[in-house]
């Protein structure tokens, strides 16, 4: 008999893991999921459930508050089913479930993200009213046989000086957080993203979720660091923090979180020289692939991807139902 119960943690996380991983190997590990969970803002909503066959989890869901562009009634939420057990009904009842579950809260509007390659999602959604939003494109470089040479450490555009600096490399500024902080925010308000405004989480929580997450690459995070009024300085990472990229490992393949130019320094190749030492790394640090998403209306990350090989793999649907 299946039963629908709330996750008991931590002693689930292996098993939710298990059925996460059963449909796509880059999801999140025992360790990562109970990291994400120890310092989730107690503002947002966000609950667990797993379905159960003869005591064994064979399924679960998420629910909870969008974090990245929050409002009232608006919830996302995913379900994974263990592939062997699909069309025996345990997503129509976790749904089910997790619409009695949010009923007290008078949710407004549900969304949740499904690949396009995978039609039993798509009709599943369909099915109950889900219409789609927008989608975001997957690309992929193989790096395989890729012939790649160390691209340069800096580069001169308009008289600026822009050096490229890793992460740890920056220890020394004591306000190297901080600015990577609001790079990353002014780099975000540029990202469609739906028609929602992004949240600007505060800067314990974007050091907690990015910088000190289990997965991030500290020595593929690449800063590109204007030094024109720092030059003999001495200080590294003195100037402003102009562009970077940073990168996950996610299961061997090099995954792109974000790549992204403050306004005024944008078209002057700085976008492409900091995704030139990101496969530079990958080709040196033995990783076959690196991994990508963009918005259709991003023609000129797109561009530039496809100018350095990326391939277009398909693509992640945002899904909304109004209710």
């Amino acid at each position: 008999m299946l039963n629908i119960r709330l996750a008991r943690l931590p002693e689930d996380y292996a098993d939710i893991s298990r059925v996460w991983r059963g449909d796509w190997e880059g999801a999140p590990g025992p360790d990562e999921l109970a990291y994400e969970d120890a310092d989730r803002d107690p503002q947002f909503y966000f609950v667990r459930m797993v379905a159960e066959l003869e005591d064994t989890i064979v399924g679960m869901a998420e629910i909870g508050h969008d974090t990245w562009a929050h409002r009232a009634g608006k919830f996302k939420f995913s379900i994974w089913v263990l592939p062997e057990r699909w069309g025996q009904g345990i997503g129509k009842a976790l749904y089910q479930a997790m619409l009695d579950l949010l009923a007290p809260l008078q949710p407004m509007e549900l969304h949740v993200d499904g690949w396009a390659t995978h039609p039993r999602t798509v009709r599943f959604l369909q099915e109950r009213g889900f219409v789609e939003r927008w989608r975001r494109v997957d690309q992929t470089l193989d790096v395989t046989d890729l012939g790649v040479s160390r691209p340069p450490d800096h580069i001169t555009t308009d008289a600026s000086l822009i050096r490229l600096k890793t992460y740890p490399e920056l220890a020394q500024d004591p306000q190297r957080d901080e600015k990577l902080y609001h790079l990353n925010h002014a780099v975000w308000e540029d990202v469609p993203v739906e028609n929602d405004t992004l949240r600007n989480r505060p800067l314990a929580q974007f050091v907690h979720d990015d910088l000190n997450h289990p997965n991030f690459l500290q020595d593929a995070c690449f800063v590109a660091v204007n030094e024109s009024g720092d030059r003999g300085s001495g200080d590294p990472g003195s100037g402003d923090y102009v562009g970077f990229t940073f990168h996950r490992n996610e299961d061997g393949e090099l995954n792109i979180e974000i790549t992204g130019v403050l306004r005024a320094y944008r078209r002057r190749g700085i976008g492409v020289w900091l995704k030139q030492h990101a496969i530079h790394y990958a080709k040196t640090h033995g990783y076959k692939s690196i991994s990508t998403v963009n918005d259709p209306s991003n023609t000129g990350m797109l561009a530039l991807n496809q100018k350095l090989g990326f391939k277009v793999t398909g693509a992640n649907i945002r899904f909304v139902k109004t209710l």
